[in-house]
């Protein structure tokens, strides 16, 4: 947070709230290191560096017992194994036990009922403006399908890929563990299309640990007028993990 963005944040504090009625504090800087001090205000704004420069420190911070704690531009702590990201996940607050065994938990476990929470909590507390709502003035979506040639290198990329996809999701599927893996099948599915964008979207290490293929072996591919298309059951997986996840987030 630079002095620039401290002076905005102020500006907009004082043009969004009534003078006196909310008391605000800039952990930031020049900041306190009294935990006293810190819980006279209604609210403390810090930024993500701040947290994770005084992770091994005696923070302030991390001994208030905090109500809730809001994260603005959470990509910024999505890995997990990042200093900053360790020093949000040592903040206390209140609200974060109810999350952990009434969403996050089940989540994890695969429960449905932490499932179904999960859609209605975001739906309450997401903004989202979808394109029918009018606000942008967009013009009606036009689909077109237009079918290219994979090269060699893309199309032995894709059934390597494919091959190791459909092991993991009928595993997945056999031992009933699909709710449990879904970010994982959903990661499969992604780098399958990024594959048929373009080959260097798709990570190096990824392709490197992928087995070899054998191309003699090869079955499933119909070449119609110069096309060549992919006759594979892991679209069908794919479309059966879909509705699984939608039987389960149905609110």
């Amino acid at each position: 947070m630079s002095n620039s963005m401290a002076i905005l944040i102020q500006q907009l504090l004082g043009e969004h709230t009534k003078r006196g009625k909310l008391k605000v504090y800039l952990y930031y800087g020049d900041r306190t290191d009294d935990l006293m001090e810190l819980t006279k205000y209604d609210r403390v704004l810090t930024t993500y560096t701040t947290l994770g420069s005084e992770l091994n420190l005696e923070s302030p911070m991390f001994r208030v017992a905090w109500w809730r704690v809001i994260l603005d531009e959470a990509h910024m702590i999505k890995n997990s194994n990042a200093q900053q990201t360790r020093a949000v996940n040592k903040l206390i607050a209140d609200r974060r036990n109810y999350w952990n065994t009434l969403v996050q938990r089940p989540v994890d476990h695969g429960d449905e009922f932490g499932l179904t929470r999960l859609p209605a909590v975001m739906a309450t507390i997401c903004l989202r403006r979808t394109k029918d709502k009018g606000l942008l003035g967009l013009p009606h979506k036009m689909m077109e399908i237009c079918y290219i040639d994979h090269s060699a290198e893309e199309r032995e990329l894709y059934d390597r890929m494919e091959g190791e996809a459909k092991t993991v999701v009928r595993d997945y599927i056999s031992s009933n563990r699909v709710a449990n893996n879904y970010t994982t099948v959903l990661s499969i599915i992604l780098r399958l299309r990024q594959i048929c964008t373009d080959v260097d979207l798709c990570p190096k290490d990824l392709i490197a640990s992928l087995p070899p293929i054998n191309i003699e072996g090869l079955n499933g591919l119909i070449w119609r007028e110069s096309r060549c298309t992919t006759k594979s059951d892991f679209t069908s997986l794919a479309f059966y993990f879909i509705n699984i996840l939608k039987n389960l987030t149905s609110v």
